[in-house]
């Protein structure tokens, strides 16, 4: 949504929430951070280990008085009287060195039950303004709970911060002690540091939290009003009150439970299939949905749209039993099994310059599925518009051949591009794989676009590999090597390492209004709960299926995804939404 101007400092970090929630805690923000004042990052720390000196001074002690100072009381001793008591007499300065050139800004939460109920929606809000606060002053922002001093957290992902503040309730009021370890904690840093307390006015009656600066927040003694009290007493001493007004009780009950549920009515839509899902997949442009009944039938679902909601309406093609389908540009293009050596390849719908017609192996056979129930996918793997139009095909057991025309008009053939493929894609400007050479057992990235690029995971073998959705239309790598670690490359960076996964990768994914950092789509061990995992240990709940799950698919352009479970259902989920918006079966 479009923020009004008043909330446009917080944008970034209110719009993770539906609208209606964002606009009420944009309105406590956007009251509460003028009694806040912006941090002062250019601070000396007047401590520190001595390093030389650094020019004079007209203050300082006597053992450090300039020599030329010194001079003067030998033969000008009343001068040298006079310029002492003028205050004018030259001291060498001493350097230090700081033990910390940058500020880091502390908020520190009481989660006890002296802040149960509607002083934590005060919290979240307090949370906004001070990760806002420490980036206009490129400061690092840490928050943690005053009753666990071992938990410090790097605040960079509003949303992970709201869940597990809001999860952090304990039935433990703070003590003098929890205060005492905390300023333990911070007494390396404290010099240079913004540090907060954020609790009831009880905070102000231990010794140990003088010195640091406290945010109050107290309901209200007066039965008549909904509101909350809040007192902001900065470090030097400086008291200011405000009154909050609570929202509907609705709304409270959303901002305490699941700021972020959604609740705008999704259209979901159902419908009976002729048939139960054999398989599917999305297209490379992310546009269409294809699944193979075991009718023989092949469904494509139109999916560009599918955040909107109006109903997916679904084309079925039943002339012919399809070994393969891919969108190609505009085309659909279709593959019939002839014999193990050569398919036809016809269009469904055209807008493609490849010919139609017989493509056959050299040599060998060609691996079609084995019960002639699964389904091939065909790629656009045209580098440009502006070049030749080329298609490539992957067979049952991960050879990647390039469907190639003969000048002639006979049946074109097959070429051989990678053996043991684990990953395929398409973007606008380039067609991606993860692959072996022929006769080469470590697996090689490949980009083709104007020329070839290609990255040899060199004394690697691979496991798993997963291209997904990245910013701006890139398109991320992940991939698994035969120990079982997963390495993360995006942009053809280098390879970074990331947290051992807790449940099966099945997909990957980077968008910065999703999380701050790529990561992966895990399936936990029940097999009915996805979840999404990044950096610095951080997860999220996507959703819990109704039953097994057995097969995902993660759409390469769109926040959607498509599931299959035990059942035979086939799901289709809106990461948008978080919520189904198609469900099929027989």
């Amino acid at each position: 949504m479009k923020f009004p101007t008043s909330l446009t400092p917080w944008a970034k970090h209110l719009q993770i929430f539906p609208d209606e929630i964002s606009l009420v805690l944009g309105g406590y923000v956007r009251k509460i951070s003028p009694f806040i004042s912006p941090i002062n990052s250019s601070d000396e720390n007047s401590d520190g280990e001595p390093n030389g000196y650094d020019g004079v001074n007209r203050r300082g002690i006597y053992e450090r008085l300039l020599l030329s100072e010194l001079a003067l009381a030998d033969d000008f001793g009343d001068e040298f009287i006079r310029r002492a008591v003028m205050g004018e007499h030259l001291f060498l300065n001493l350097a230090k060195i700081s033990p910390s050139a940058k500020r880091v800004s502390i908020a520190l939460f009481d989660a006890g039950a002296m802040q149960i109920g509607t002083p934590r929606i005060a919290h979240l809000a307090a949370l906004i303004i001070f990760a806002r606060r420490a980036e206009a002053a490129d400061t690092m922002f840490l928050w943690g709970v005053l009753q666990n001093e071992k938990q410090l957290i790097i605040s960079d992902d509003t949303e992970s911060s709201v869940k597990i503040l809001l999860e952090s309730r304990t039935a433990n009021d703070v003590c003098e002690e929890d205060v005492s370890a905390w300023r333990e904690k911070l007494k390396e840093v404290h010099k240079m540091s913004d540090v907060w307390l954020i609790g009831s006015e009880k905070l102000s009656q231990f010794e140990e939290a003088k010195g640091f600066s406290h945010l109050y927040i107290d309901e209200t003694s007066d039965l008549e009003k909904l509101e909350l009290n809040l007192k902001i007493k900065s470090a030097s001493g400086i008291e200011k009150q405000i009154a909050l007004e609570l929202p509907p009780p609705n709304i409270c009950t959303r901002l305490l439970r699941n700021p972020f549920e959604t609740l705008s009515p999704i259209h979901t839509q159902t419908a009976k299939l002729d048939g139960n899902v054999t398989n599917f997949f999305f297209d490379a442009t992310g546009t269409k949905l294809f699944a193979k009944l075991d009718s023989e039938s092949i469904l494509s679902f139109p999916v560009q749209n599918v955040q909107q909601t109006s109903p997916i309406i679904y084309k079925s093609y039943t002339e012919n039993s399809y070994v393969a389908i891919g969108r190609l540009k505009k085309a659909i293009a279709v593959a019939v099994k002839i014999d193990n050596q050569t398919i036809r390849f016809q269009y469904q719908k055209y807008g493609f310059n490849l010919k139609a017609g017989l493509y056959k192996m050299l040599t060998g056979d060609f691996n079609f599925p084995q019960d002639e129930k699964n389904l091939l996918q065909i790629f656009a793997s045209s580098p440009r518009p502006s070049k030749p139009d080329r298609a490539a095909i992957l067979d049952a057991k991960g050879n990647l051949f390039s469907l190639e025309e003969k000048p002639d008009n006979s049946a074109g053939y097959f070429k051989l591009l990678a053996t043991n493929v684990l990953a395929v894609t398409k973007t606008d400007k380039e067609f991606l794989y993860v692959g072996c050479k022929e006769k080469d057992e470590f697996h090689t990235f490949v980009s083709i676009s104007d020329s070839i690029y290609s990255k040899s995971f060199t004394g690697k073998r691979l496991n798993q590999a997963f291209f997904g959705r990245g910013e701006a239309g890139k398109k991320v790598l992940a991939i698994e090597d035969t120990s079982g670690n997963w390495s993360f490359v995006e942009d053809k960076d280098p390879f970074r390492i990331m947290p051992q996964p807790k449940g099966e990768v099945v997909g990957v994914y980077h968008d910065s209004r999703f999380a701050p950092k790529a990561g992966f789509f895990e399936l936990m061990d029940d097999r009915k709960t996805i979840e999404f995992s990044w950096a610095y240990g951080r997860r999220k709940h996507i959703m819990t299926a109704d039953d097994e799950i057995v097969k995902i698919e993660f759409n390469p352009r769109s926040p959607i995804f498509a599931y299959q479970t035990a059942s035979g259902e086939l799901i289709l989920y809106s990461l948008t939404h978080q919520t189904a918006i198609g469900r099929y079966s027989k």
